[in-house]
């Protein structure tokens, strides 16, 4: 009976195949149950992609202790067999001709063979030290990626100028060849399984290709099956994909490769084969089991066993997974990831140990059981905050203190909470929950931050609430920023009035205000028009003014806050607009407290001259989505609003209470277009109304759950931009009660003044 052995980069890349392995031969791994593990001998880490000889030499050492005739090897790259000294010994399968290896993975000669057949990414190949004669406009682009025509996994592909080009040339082996493309920004890396038989291939589905950028370094971390494309985009994958399958097939290559293409503009562009396994194929695997497909390494014997191809191409599933490395700052990861259902984690024989000859070097990985990536309303990719490290650059601001680059990272990437301060928690009344699953932190210079700490991604925050034994601090990266506080939690939300409802359905204590529920249920909600980014369930029953004023009545004389806000919800105009008068009124009878109204803008914007007659200050009509036909789809209900009714309540409110700041609107940023989106925060700006702008964040139990925001430098740069704006008619995003910024993309005016963001 024969016995396989795999070698390969990872342990973890043969778990779900559907070949026995008898034993492997891994860079990283555990060392055990079979598995031969650089790594454990060495005890140091460094890029697999850099292995060379030393993993040769490595495998050579097995090879001769495991000299059988019964033992067959599989190699996730073709090409180590042939640099081995122990060739003859070597009893390998599934091994094409060096020769064939050498054009495919040649990027120069790749594009060549391949650009008469599908769209290439534009190029110029050459083969010396001194760059070729060409116009640098010709590529109409600012930068341009310099690559080693015999590289892979980021390393020999460099992100350069014009002149940086020539200087990074000048020191390097004229017998290099070398190829040079425009920088396509904002592309989107793909990679496609081909499995290539006698008569056919298979094209298997598409994944992103996470990639971490660091000063203009890349490095592959990981792969996403899960997110969508448009039709035109599978077929063309497909399409393609067979067309160089078939053209690889006829020159003699067999079994299993990969195709990498950039997406741009809703056109794709070939970039390389890869004559290998994939980093994604365990994955891949994983799936392939789950539906009674052969794995990958099972279709690559099949394929080098002259059988035809045992079933057709298929360009996705429709639920699959998505993985991520681990190349940085993995201690939370360990520590929190396998706690949640939403990972796998998978450790490679990861010991924290080890000392670190190469940065950027695999650590472990971790499935998820949801997208990791996500292609935006500008076509543009989109990777969830956490996964990605973050770049030296901006860790330097939030260790300084920018308070802009703090706020943005915990709405962004959130919060945890270590063990030791959430048993201290219990002991003095627990943490008050703040809207959107999250926690409000209170600062020492009055900043109030609402960073989310019940979410998906929020385990995976470089972020921590810790305590000392003495305050509750927070920590990112593991280094101390500063003493934090956070309200206790609201035990008054249990109790019942009257009438047998409880506070808590009524009223939400928040910062410093006290929400108050013009109405039970959502109207929008209720009739199946509830918005697709609201994880506010649906409820049954209701309750009567009576209740309503009871519980003010309550808050007013036991608990100290600043002002009151009416809203939460959508109802039909009349019983909505009555309501809110009603409580407004009763409101201002008892105090003197500001009122602020959120609601839906009245068709009779004469009900507005109502509201300021009854107590209301301040007033915001929530546009949320600029564009229209977004907000149509987005929310099925509110989205129906016509654009013009929100500009005749804005118009009059903004004549009943200003332009100062008391009429505002709310924008979502992340859930449109970018340009739609500013177009926005200038329509509202113009007409003096405040915009609001509130990051959206995948809480969770939302049907938008795949939409990820926008990563932390865009929102920094969109914040400038926003400013701008704003600051042409002498508003600021608000609101503008400090405490009352906490979940908003906002900054006190004082501080504002004080940052440089020109």
């Amino acid at each position: 009976m024969e016995k396989h052995i795999w070698i390969g980069p990872r342990e973890s890349d043969i778990l779900f195949s559907t070949i026995e392995f008898t034993s492997s031969i891994t860079w990283y791994g555990n060392g055990e149950h079979g598995n031969s593990a650089f790594i454990k001998s060495n005890m140091h880490t460094k890029r697999y992609n850099h292995a060379g000889k030393d993993f040769i030499n490595y495998i050579d050492e097995n090879v001769v202790k495991n000299s059988n005739d019964e033992y067959k090897y599989m190699f996730y790259n073709q090409l180590q067999y042939y640099l081995l000294s122990t060739k003859e010994q070597c009893n390998a399968i599934c091994i094409n001709s060096l020769d064939i290896l050498n054009t495919i993975r040649n990027k120069g000669t790749m594009r060549n063979f391949i650009q008469d057949i599908v769209p290439v990414v534009p190029f110029v190949s050459f083969s010396s030290n001194k760059l070729p004669e060409f116009k640098f406009n010709d590529f109409n682009c600012e930068k341009l990626i310099l690559q080693e025509s015999i590289s892979s996994g980021g390393n020999g592909t460099h992100l350069l100028c014009h002149d940086e080009c020539d200087n990074y040339l000048k020191n390097k082996n004229s017998e290099e060849s070398y190829i040079i493309s425009p920088y396509l920004n904002n592309s989107i890396p793909i990679n496609v399984h081909l499995v290539i038989f006698d008569d056919d291939c298979i094209v298997l589905p598409v994944s992103h290709q996470i990639i971490y950028n660091e000063n203009d370094f890349f490095c592959f971390i990981g792969s996403d099956f899960l997110t969508d494309f448009s039709d035109k985009i599978y077929d063309d994958i497909l399409v393609n994909s067979n067309k160089i399958g078939n053209e690889l097939r006829k020159i003699g290559y067999r079994g299993v490769c990969g195709i990498d293409y950039l997406i741009k503009n809703n056109n794709i562009y070939f970039l390389e084969v890869n004559p290998r396994f994939q980093a994604s194929t365990f994955l891949l695997n994983k799936h392939l089991i789950e539906i009674g497909i052969p794995s990958i390494q099972e279709l690559n014997i099949m394929a080098f066993s002259h059988v035809k191809k045992p079933f057709n191409s298929f360009s996705k599933f429709e639920k699959c997974k998505s993985y991520f490395n681990i190349i940085k700052d993995e201690s939370r990861f360990i520590e929190y990831a396998e706690s949640k259902n939403e990972f796998q984690v998978f450790l490679d024989g990861y010991n924290k140990s080890y000392s670190v000859n190469e940065d950027y070097s695999y650590k472990f990985r971790i499935i998820m059981n949801r997208n990791i990536s996500w292609v935006n309303y500008d076509n543009k990719l989109q990777i969830e905050p956490n996964i990605l490290p973050d770049s030296y650059q901006w860790k330097k601001k939030v260790l300084r203190r920018n308070i802009l680059a703090l706020k943005i990272s915990l709405l962004n990437q959130g919060v945890r909470i270590s063990d030791y301060a959430i048993q201290n928690m219990k002991n003095k009344g627990m943490i008050r929950q703040g809207v959107f699953q999250s926690v409000d932190l209170k600062f020492n210079n009055g900043i109030v931050i609402n960073a989310p700490y019940l979410t998906d991604f929020s385990v995976m925050s470089p972020f921590e609430i810790d305590f000392n034994g003495k305050n509750y601090i927070l920590k990112y990266y593991n280094r101390y920023l500063e003493t934090i506080s956070f309200d206790t939690l609201d035990t008054n939300r249990n109790k019942i009035a009257s009438n047998g409802t409880m506070y808590g359905n009524v009223t939400f204590l928040a910062t410093d205000r006290l929400r108050v529920h013009h109405q039970f249920r959502c109207y929008f909600k209720m009739h199946d028009q509830g918005c697709k980014f609201c994880n506010v369930k649906p409820k049954e029953g209701n309750y009567d003014l009576s209740d309503v004023f009871e519980i003010i009545d309550f808050y007013l004389n036991n608990v100290d806050f600043r002002h009151f806000l009416i809203g939460g919800g959508s109802g039909k105009a009349e019983i909505e607009q009555n309501n809110i008068m009603a409580i407004a009124s009763y409101i201002r009878k008892h105090t003197k407290k500001p009122i602020y109204a959120m609601c839906l803008p009245p068709e009779n914007i004469e009900v507005l001259e109502e509201y300021k007659k009854n107590g209301i200050n301040e007033i915001s009509f929530n546009i949320e989505i600029f564009n229209r036909k977004i907000a149509r789809t987005t929310m099925p209900g509110k989205g129906k609003i016509p654009l013009k009714q929100y500009e005749n309540a804005l118009k009059k409110a903004v004549e009943l209470w200003g332009s100062s700041g008391n009429v505002r609107s709310m924008l979502v940023l992340g859930m449109e277009p970018i340009e739609d989106f500013l177009d926005g925060v200038e329509w509202l700006s113009s007409k003096g109304v405040m915009p609001i702008i509130s990051i959206f964040r995948p809480v969770t139990n939302i049907s938008m759950r795949e939409v990820l925001p926008h990563s932390n430098t865009e929102l920094y740069e969109l914040f400038k931009k926003i400013i701008h704006i704003t600051s042409r008619y002498n508003l600021i995003p608000g609101p503008p009660c400090k405490q009352c910024q906490n979940n908003t993309l906002s900054l006190p005016e004082n501080i504002i003044s004080t940052l440089d963001i020109c």
